[in-house]
């Protein structure tokens, strides 16, 4: 079981997602659902932070909405760089939530280059602030990130010259750089249509078919897992 803490959380449905998977996995008893948990990492409590107080309540209400126990997570502000995570009004007075994480995750939040070296210094101050000093970080990336003046894309040596995957292929790779200079290495890279084979069977895929995974695929979307390397 995993403490996570989201950073950028917007409407919590990250979060959200990974808590209801936990919550209804342990209503679920069968011998085949317990095989399949064997694989799979479940989270014990999330901790769901933005910097937007609106964002923060949407977040809360949510939650209530879902039934999620208030025992299982916290709600707190925080901006991505500080090393401040700050109490919320709506996070849980009672609840005792010690900074102390083994995986932080981010989702779809690259909308501009020049905030990822805000969120790869958030993530690690997350994970050295407890015990863990090798935790992960998960961040869920589509390809919407801009580049400007200040983050240029990086050239690409070996890529055929007009190749359309190109801008793609440089962000990924500039991405994985600047995480490695905050002692993060690259563990796994999982693309939308590997998850066809990762998901458990029972998995609703209603919303998430084979359409869906080809166009996300074709955008070049990825999830990236890092881990966080000790000096």
């Amino acid at each position: 079981e995993k403490r996570i803490l989201e950073l950028g959380s917007g409407t919590g449905i990250a979060g959200l997602g990974v808590l209801r998977t936990a919550t209804t996995d342990e209503s679920e008893p069968s011998s085949s659902h317990r095989n399949n948990q064997q694989d799979r990492i479940q989270a014990s409590f999330c901790c769901l932070t933005d910097a937007d107080p609106d964002a923060l309540r949407l977040c809360r209400r949510n939650c209530d909405v879902n039934t999620v126990p208030r025992s299982s997570y916290s709600i707190k502000t925080h901006l991505w760089g500080t090393t401040e995570f700050g109490s919320n009004s709506e996070s849980n007075e009672e609840e005792q939530d010690p900074m102390n994480f083994d995986t932080v995750m981010a989702a779809d939040v690259l909308y501009d280059i020049g905030m990822l070296e805000g969120i790869l210094q958030s993530a690690k101050t997350a994970l050295t602030m407890g015990s863990s000093q090798e935790g992960h970080f998960i961040l869920s990336h589509v390809p919407r990130a801009c580049y400007n003046s200040h983050h240029p894309p990086p050239s690409s040596t070996h890529a055929s010259h007009g190749d359309k995957h190109d801008p793609v292929q440089n962000l990924e790779d500039y991405i994985v750089n600047q995480a490695r200079q905050c002692n993060f290495d690259l563990v796994q890279r999982i693309q939308p249509l590997d998850l066809n084979c990762t998901l458990p069977n029972k998995w609703p895929l209603d919303a998430l078919n084979d359409a869906t995974l080809e166009e996300m695929q074709d955008m070049g979307a990825a999830i990236f897992i890092f881990q966080l390397q000790t000096p």
